[in-house]
């Protein structure tokens, strides 16, 4: 028996849709029931593969395959009162939190870099970016809140944390004149795609040339840059970097640059010496219990580190030092890492 063709009403008559047909209907057309509609064009409602004026009402499930256009001028509503799924919304390349780059903007600069930049091999410069297996020489220039970087020499990378990627094939895009490349893919202008596996930490890297708003996106096009919140950013970069202060090294000034500030004070009462510990609680929870240096002093003395903690979590860390009776201990700044 030969598949039943979709019915359409059109000004209160049943009529099926033969295929390649295009069907010209004055008033509303309602479709019903499960309907599966390819390229055809109709001159009331514009629905994916649809075109016309007049009001259109879908009732069932409908599945719609061919290109769409719903409305015809900026004045048309399109109301859908229930759950709506959208490849490209839902999870896809328009989604929000769709960049699987972290700081694209380069507005995060923890560590201060300035100036020429001239980063080793896995050192890091503007948060998440570090120097490729040559290391890196970069400038860079902000204008009207864009931050575009010129690589002179080397190459520049972002190891993407697995747990932020799903398996499928990625658009790799960016604003510039450098070639990029996902994973062991080769270098190419912007919009290259590439395949990852879901779970797995995944390396993109820019060559020399110019490089702005850098994007990592699910699917084969690219999208338009996704400006995320400047708090937003930093929250997610601290995941992975943070520190006290942006000059991190002994008898930091902090807060002020006319005399050094204690970030933290402990002092023994105990009547004898003892044991003094000194926490720390991370704005924001670290990957892997990281990597800490810290600067302390004792009584305002002289500085000491840097030197590591005596223990750590991803959420917290705590120095303890043997402090005499009525003193006390200082702790002066301190940076904390757990960089892929």
């Amino acid at each position: 028996m030969a598949a039943r063709k979709p019915l359409v009403i059109v000004a209160g008559s049943v009529q099926e849709l033969p295929t390649g047909d295009t069907v010209v209907g004055g008033g509303d057309v309602t479709l019903t029931g499960t309907q599966t509609l390819t390229n055809k064009t109709l001159t009331t409602p514009v629905i994916n593969g649809f075109s016309g004026t007049g009001n259109g009402t879908v009732t069932g499930n409908l599945t719609v395959t061919g290109n769409t256009t719903l409305g015809d001028s900026a004045a048309d509503t399109v109301t859908i009162p229930g759950p709506l799924s959208v490849g490209s919304l839902n999870g896809g390349p328009l989604a929000g939190f769709r960049n699987r780059i972290i700081n694209g903007g380069f507005a995060v600069n923890q560590r201060a870099v300035s100036g020429t930049v001239v980063l080793g091999a896995g050192v890091y410069g503007h948060d998440r970016f570090k120097g490729g297996a040559s290391g890196c020489t970069y400038t860079f220039l902000t204008s009207n809140n864009v931050t575009t970087l010129t690589i002179s020499a080397g190459s520049l990378q972002q190891v993407i944390e697995g747990a932020n990627l799903d398996t499928g094939t990625y658009c790799l895009s960016w604003t510039g004149t450098s070639t990029g490349k996902i994973g062991a893919g080769a270098y190419s202008a912007s919009g290259v795609t590439g395949s990852i596996t879901g779970g797995t930490n995944t390396t993109i890297e820019f060559s020399a040339g110019t490089l702005s708003r850098p994007q990592l996106t699910p699917g084969t096009v690219a999208t338009p840059f996704e400006a995320r919140p400047i708090g937003t950013e930093l929250a997610l970069c601290q995941r992975y970097y943070q520190r006290n202060s942006s000059t991190f090294a002994a008898g930091v000034a902090w807060p002020s640059t006319s005399s050094t500030y204690a970030f933290s004070r402990a002092y023994n009462t105990s009547g004898s010496t003892n044991s003094v510990p000194i926490f720390v609680q991370f704005p924001v929870q670290m990957r892997t219990p990281p990597t800490v240096s810290l600067y302390y002093d004792i009584n305002d003395g002289a500085t000491t580190g840097p030197v590591a903690p005596t223990w750590s979590t991803p959420t917290s860390f705590i120095y303890v030092a043997s402090i005499a009776s009525a003193a006390g201990i200082d702790l002066d700044d301190w940076q904390a890492s757990s960089e892929l």
